[in-house]
């Protein structure tokens, strides 16, 4: 489908478009889109005057929380504010926004097709090294840190095959410096 006609976003807003292929496990299972959390593969197709973290043709990952559909025949677009993005994918890479850290747990954390679904009833805390943060987190996480967060607070993804967790700056519960 094309981009909704005479549409335009203002201020601080983003237009996406989301990545509507349905995701299959492993093991056959398909998790539906409304079931996921956060999206990857959302292509930014407008940003508003105010926004700076973003521009046309990043790909990025949002909570769904703060996402709007305003279009009930395009279910692919979503609005979301540029305040609430959490990274955005460059070559590869994933870039920490709005202060999120990316981080490699020590620890195996299991990832089946980019889908981590945390145990609930386990409290666990990970030791991770800090890979990068966003702007606003770098003056007091740096690559190399070592961070602990607990596994519920965080989101898990993948990066060159590598297991990695996005976490907020917020639930970071302890912090060594490398050195």
């Amino acid at each position: 489908m094309n981009k909704p006609d005479k549409f335009k976003v203002f201020g601080n807003k983003v237009l996406v478009k989301a990545d509507m292929e349905a995701d299959e496990a492993e093991n056959g299972i398909i998790i539906p889109e409304s079931c996921l959390i956060h999206d990857w593969n959302a292509a930014v197709i407008q940003v508003g005057h105010k926004c700076s973290l973003v521009k046309v043709g990043d790909c990025v990952l949002y909570s769904k929380e703060y996402a709007i559909m305003p279009f009930s025949d395009q279910l692919e677009y979503r609005i979301v504010g540029e305040s609430n993005l959490i990274a955005s994918i460059d070559d590869g890479l994933i870039l920490p926004l709005n202060g999120f850290v990316l981080c490699k747990p020590e620890d195996d954390v299991r990832i089946k097709k980019g889908i981590h679904i945390p145990d609930k009833k386990k409290q666990i805390v990970y030791k991770a090294t800090v890979i990068r943060s966003s702007v606003d987190a770098s003056a007091e996480y740096h690559a190399g840190d070592y961070v602990y967060f607990n596994t519920n607070l965080a989101i898990q993804c993948e990066e060159n095959g590598n297991p990695l967790a996005l976490v907020p700056m917020d639930n970071i519960e302890l912090k060594q410096s490398r050195g």
